[in-house]
């Protein structure tokens, strides 16, 4: 070969792609077209096994969560999914990213406000001084965090995807109901369905144009009057809360 024979061979050479190292041909490969493989110390997710969540996606779906809760309490219906989007604050696409149908949206939520309440009344069990506290902890904390929210989807509840759950609330609630009832403080009739439907019951608004402030505070105070209520007498009625200050609240 000539001499510009060999400059031009030179000239395509500089020009011509990268070659892959001997043995990360795959790993050339992918990166070449947009789909890098793991970086040093990262590994794939095996089969079956789904990637750990970013943590903006975390926060994205737990604003979508608690927004889809926060309406369904102000309007005591379920709302609409863009309204959800709109009150998260991230578009309508980032919903059905998280969520591709309004089931598996209710289902996460459902699924949220079960192990939230569930951790409020462990911690009931174990920091109340009695079952009957126990219970009025437990119950003010599920209609705080959402539990009836549960009335909209309730059909869920019977599918094999809640026997964990429902097997934990019973538990839950059992344990204080027992232990109420064996020191006296709780009637000996009050059952597992009496406290789930009437959390469920008090976290519905009464529809009246109240604030959302002012639609717990009633909650709240109504709870109170029921689960004194659920006593057999041998013990301190609770206080109750004060209404709101308005012209609604009187007689006329």
């Amino acid at each position: 070969m000539g001499r510009g024979g060999a400059r031009r061979q030179r000239r395509v050479d500089r020009n011509a792609p990268d070659r892959p190292l001997r043995g990360c041909g795959s790993g050339w490969s992918s990166a070449r077209h947009g789909s890098p493989g793991p970086t040093l110390g990262e590994r794939r997710p095996r089969a079956g096994e789904r990637a750990p969540m970013r943590a903006d996606a975390r926060r994205n779906q737990e604003r979508l969560l608690n927004a889809a809760i926060e309406m369904t309490f102000e309007i005591g219906a379920e709302p609409a999914l863009d309204g959800i989007a709109r009150r998260a604050g991230v578009g309508i696409g980032t919903l059905y990213r998280h969520f591709p149908d309004r089931g598996s949206l209710w289902n996460a939520a459902a699924q949220h406000v079960l192990e939230q309440s569930a951790t409020a009344g462990e911690t009931a069990l174990t920091e109340a001084s009695d079952g009957y506290d126990a219970l009025r902890r437990y119950m003010h904390a599920a209609v705080e965090r959402g539990v009836g929210v549960l009335n909209l989807i309730y059909p869920l509840l019977d599918g094999p995807d809640w026997t964990a759950q429902r097997t934990k609330s019973a538990a839950l609630l059992g344990a204080m109901l027992e232990r109420g009832k064996r020191e006296g403080l709780i009637r000996d009739g009050v059952r597992f369905p009496d406290i789930v439907f009437a959390i469920i019951r008090f976290s519905r608004p009464v529809a009246i144009g109240l604030s959302r402030a002012d639609e717990r505070t009633i909650a709240h105070r109504h709870l109170d009057i029921y689960i004194d209520g659920l006593g057999s007498g041998g013990h301190d009625r609770t206080p109750l809360a004060e209404l709101p200050a308005s012209d609604r609240f009187e007689p006329t």
